[in-house]
């Protein structure tokens, strides 16, 4: 399929993952430095962090570390590609999205170099996560014009004088054997947002896809 090149594409964030069992191989950490090392040259910032989860219990919320479930990040020196290793997943992120064959080239390098160094037995699932975001009020306006209006939900509702819409969401998954899409579109308030890992500060259009 060829590729169709936008001159200001909306693409904030596109995120890949690999999940597998958790592994023997990566009980010490030794495979995350050994990633690091061999990966230094593209990605040379390197940390360890621990996962941290949220207990909620009637009103009050606590957190639990969980010292048994490392972290590490590889980062390039312009923070524009993000690569994340946990127990059981490997990802790749990028902020500065510049094709589809220099995201693919970068992940293959990354798989490769993991899959030497872990050896794990088998891959769980593959994921790609594409995220748009839309913030010119020009192009807000004429929104029905530039997106399929079975996409905007209730975006394209004629409202009455002095009515404004607050925010609209539209979730849709589609299966087809062993894979399936998720898609999410909507427009929402000036500093909201429907995933915390993304800051956005004025309206959106966002699609996540998940296969």
């Amino acid at each position: 399929m060829e590729e169709i090149h936008l001159r200001s594409a909306p693409l904030v964030r596109v995120i890949a993952q690999l999940r597998f069992p958790q592994l023997a191989s990566m009980a010490d950490g030794g495979v995350a430095h050994a990633l690091a090392s061999e990966m230094s040259r593209d990605y040379p910032l390197f940390e360890k962090a621990r996962e941290i989860n949220p207990i909620i219990a009637g009103s009050t919320i606590s957190q639990q570390e969980q010292v048994a479930s490392p972290v590490w990040r590889l980062q390039t020196a312009d923070g524009t590609w993000l690569v994340t290793l946990e127990r059981s997943s490997l990802s790749l992120e990028a902020l500065a999205y510049a094709g589809r064959r220099d995201f693919r080239d970068r992940l293959i390098q990354l798989a490769r170099v993991f899959i030497n160094r872990a050896e794990p037995p088998r891959f769980d699932r593959f994921g790609i996560r594409y995220i748009n975001r839309v913030t010119d009020p020009e192009i807000l306006t004429n929104l029905a014009t530039l997106v399929r209006s079975e996409m905007m939900a209730a975006a394209t509702l004629e409202l009455p004088e002095q009515t404004t819409l607050h925010h609209s969401l539209l979730e849709i998954q589609l299966d087809q054997g062993r894979h399936s899409m998720l898609a999410r579109c909507g427009i929402f308030p000036a500093g909201t947002t429907i995933d915390p890992a993304i800051q956005f500060q004025r309206r959106i259009s966002e699609v996540g896809f998940l296969t």
